[in-house]
């Protein structure tokens, strides 16, 4: 007598971070079954012939466990992989007071971090769409979208005014995107209407030392080919150099808590002329990780974005 049943496997993605586990009891003398991680209930009651669809768990030491009045019927540590999918089928073991499973692994799909930025010239505000999903409406000039999580994968990412009809108005810009496994990245809308390009910034969200914290620094000024930073302390000017538009400089690691005045010159024959943006009393607090965007707007305060870290 085979009965055939059918599960499905989850396709959506998955970060490094987490498992995915499911069970299937095929056990048919086997009793209902508790199903325990570290000692944290999963599934109660779950009896032959019934799935328990995908369930997330940390990556790592799991210590699985069926359970039936109190008995423990199966235990097991397994080291679950971080972005991959298990599918436990519980099986009769040797005696009837004994189960066993048979493991299926497969890898989830991987995911990206992504936010979009809008820092154009023309302080355009701008739908973004990754294929045909709206990811951002009305993204207006110094803003950012919310961090997403998105299928890594190649998508066509199209940028229109605010408003525009996809099918009837023409795209700002239309290009391939490639989102890549398990990164973090802010892609920053630069340049005119006429001439928009993206800037890809893979943000570093690794922990800082005690106190400090972390500033990078992206030239974002289309009539500005090369900009200086000079600072009235700190070490930004030693470390930042010169950036070309749409440079994004090194990272510079300062003590967190001072205050800076910063002050961007344009550079023509390795000489500052033009005074483009200053910004006074800008405070670093510790424990953060800073995106810093040179926009050449003297009269506003400086775009900066900020992540714990």
């Amino acid at each position: 007598n085979i009965q055939l049943s059918t599960y499905f496997e989850s396709t959506s993605p998955l970060g490094q971070e987490t498992s995915r586990i499911s069970f299937i009891h095929t056990a048919p003398n086997a009793p209902d079954l508790l199903i325990t991680t570290n000692d944290e209930g999963l599934a109660n009651g779950v009896s032959y012939g019934q799935a328990v669809e995908y369930l997330e768990v940390p990556a790592g030491r799991n210590d699985l466990r069926f359970i039936n009045a109190d008995t423990p019927l199966f235990e097991r540590r397994f080291e679950l992989r971080g972005g991959f999918n298990y599918t436990f089928i519980i099986i009769e073991g040797e005696t009837p007071q004994q189960l066993d499973v048979i493991e299926i692994t497969t890898r989830a799909p991987s995911v990206t971090n992504i936010r979009f930025i809008n820092a154009l010239a023309s302080a355009q505000s701008v739908d973004v769409y990754l294929d045909d999903n709206l990811m951002a409406q009305l993204l207006t000039f110094g803003r950012s979208t919310d961090r997403e999580q998105i299928q890594s994968q190649t998508y066509t990412l199209s940028i229109y005014p605010t408003g525009a009809d996809p099918e009837n108005d023409n795209a700002l810009l239309i290009t391939p995107l490639r989102a890549n496994p398990n990164e973090t990245v802010s892609i920053i809308l630069v340049g005119t209407d006429n001439n928009l390009r993206l800037i890809t910034y893979r943000d570093d969200l690794s922990p800082v030392p005690e106190g400090e914290t972390r500033v990078t620094f992206v030239h974002t000024v289309p009539n500005a080919p090369v900009a200086r930073l000079e600072s009235s302390a700190g070490p930004f000017a030693g470390v930042v150099g010169d950036l070309r538009y749409g440079d994004i400089s090194p990272s510079v690691t300062i003590a967190g808590g001072s205050e800076y005045s910063l002050f961007w010159n344009k550079v023509e024959n390795n000489t500052p002329t033009d005074l483009l943006e200053e910004a006074s009393n800008v405070r670093f607090e510790p424990g953060r990780s800073y995106l810093y965007l040179f926009t050449g707007a003297m009269s506003a305060p400086p775009i900066v974005f900020s992540d714990p870290v």
